[in-house]
């Protein structure tokens, strides 16, 4: 059996822990640290997996009910800290959110900013958590990003964690400056150096995150291998289809032809049948997201998680919309354009037609 086979991480940290597996050598504590931006986190989640993994053959396999949960973030055993705003910490969904968002995309940084910390009330919901045996899984896995973050009293309520912890657990903690833990956390945890990410390596993530964005030797050595700062640079050059789809939707409601014609410019202006293929299928995840928000409600499972306020208030405004011909009607207007229609023409007539069906929703709601 192999072990993190598709895993972009530096080869050392590979074969250190590939060693720990087949030893049985798994410690209870770890401390992740190195070069910024160099996958500790992805990596973390990746080790869950494998632990957890049910699936035969090499692991993690990706595709066994452990390894799909933990991918979004609903593992029960599988619980991840990170350091944000007291105003992110008070809002229990906006926090679970963002939390599902750093599980299903973990080399990209989450969107916080401001004065960050990790409360004493996450650990004390830690060591909450700690007093059970696993639910489902083998190990029971805690994930704490930016342990530097942890306020005095919350480092001191969790020291007593790492000193007594439960069997079967495995806790990992994770850091940009080793020099900033307090030594009573570092000498009760193994550390793990984790080296810049290969060029490969950033290469494969790229390509998974950004497949129309590809990323040159320059950018990668301009950003010091650091993936976070190579998405985010990415993502600011590339075209946000999540945006562009519900500005889309937002601009057919309201017959706004100036908006349109500025994103149906901007989807064809690169000549690229695969960028506007990308948008129609964006453009049906949104609809079915908001199609489950809309009977799911906040047990919702989003494509589009960071669309979901979006999908939330379209899906208030429309009880009455058929949103399984509306998808149809998406997915023809995406089949005519690869049978070679013009791309700028199918976006406009498809612009009135989700205006028609709009329109008929709501008047059969006024009917009611």
């Amino acid at each position: 059996m192999a072990y993190f086979q598709q895993t972009e991480v530096h080869d050392r940290v590979k074969t250190f822990f590939s060693s720990v597996l087949q030893h049985d050598r798994l410690a209870h504590a770890y401390l992740f640290h190195g070069a910024a931006g160099s996958g500790q986190t992805a990596f973390a989640f990746e080790l869950a997996r494998v632990l957890n993994c049910s699936g035969e053959g090499d692991k993690p396999c990706g595709q066994c009910p452990s390894c799909l949960k933990i991918a979004r973030l609903n593992h029960p055993d599988v619980k991840y800290v990170f350091p944000a705003t007291g105003k992110i910490y008070d809002s229990p969904r906006q926090l679970l959110e963002l939390q599902k968002q750093k599980a299903a995309h973990p080399f990209k940084a989450l969107p916080v900013s401001g004065y960050l910390n990790i409360p004493i009330s996450a650990i004390r919901a830690l060591k909450e958590e700690a007093k059970y045996a696993p639910y489902e899984a083998a190990y029971r896995v805690f994930i704490v990003e930016g342990i530097e973050y942890m306020s005095r009293e919350a480092a001191n309520s969790f020291l007593k964690l790492l000193e007594e912890p439960p069997e079967k657990m495995v806790i990992i903690l994770i850091t940009g400056d080793i020099n900033n833990v307090l030594d009573t956390i570092r000498s009760r945890c193994q550390p793990v150096y984790f080296p810049a990410l290969p060029e490969e390596a950033i290469r494969q993530i790229v390509s998974r995150e950004f497949p129309d964005s590809p990323v040159s030797t320059g950018l990668i050595r301009a950003k010091s291998h650091n993936i976070e700062h190579i998405l985010e640079t990415l993502e600011k050059e590339a075209p946000s289809y999540e945006e562009q789809a519900s500005d889309f939707l937002r601009a057919a409601i309201r017959s706004d032809w100036v908006k349109l014609n500025e994103i149906i410019d901007s989807l064809i202006q690169k000549k690229d049948k695969h960028i506007t293929d990308r948008f129609y299928e964006t453009l049906t995840q949104w609809l079915a997201d908001a199609f489950h928000l809309r009977h799911l409600a906040d047990e919702a499972e989003l494509y589009l998680e960071n669309q979901r306020a979006a999908g939330e208030k379209f899906a208030g405004h429309y009880d009455h919309l058929d949103y399984k011909a509306l998808i149809t009607l998406i997915e023809r207007h995406q089949a005519m354009m690869k049978q070679n229609a013009r791309p700028d023409m199918t976006l406009s007539h498809l612009a009135m037609q989700i205006k028609e069906h709009l329109a008929k929703a709501r008047e059969n709601q006024g009917n009611v």
